[in-house]
């Protein structure tokens, strides 16, 4: 059995890739974890999503298009709805920078970093010790 990805979705005039890769998914999700507040981060995730799966940003009318323009016109709307497989990734990626950001996850980070530091120094006494 051969797959094949589907094919290019034409919205309001702009070809659009229906889907994500997962390379892509990631990329997005680390420029995404650059930004402090989540305004910036949705701001970054749609400039991203456009970016990877359309053309509008490489076209040669130098036009600039903001995340209102995108999103407000309901170009944005448009590609989730009629592109299941960019919504279930944008999910996906909401849910990695959620992951990234509870406090579970950061809880266990830094308990990690305290043993190791613990570990390393108690390590260090007892070898000194020997060394005595």
């Amino acid at each position: 059995m051969k797959f094949k990805l589907p094919d290019k979705v034409n919205i309001d005039g702009v070809n659009v890739r229906p889907y994500l890769t997962l390379d892509e998914q990631k990329i997005i999700a680390d420029e995404m974890d650059n930004f402090d507040t989540v305004f910036e981060r949705e701001a970054m995730m749609v400039a991203c999503v456009v970016s990877a799966c359309t053309d509008v940003f490489d076209s040669d009318e130098n036009i600039e298009y903001s995340y209102e323009d995108i999103v407000y016109s309901g170009f944005w709307g448009k590609i989730l709805h009629k592109c299941p497989a960019i919504n279930d990734a944008v999910k996906n990626i909401r849910a990695e920078i959620r992951d990234r950001h509870s406090a579970e996850r950061v809880g266990k980070i830094i308990l990690d970093e305290i043993n190791s530091g613990l570990i390393d120094k108690l390590t260090e006494e007892v070898n000194n010790l020997g060394s005595e």
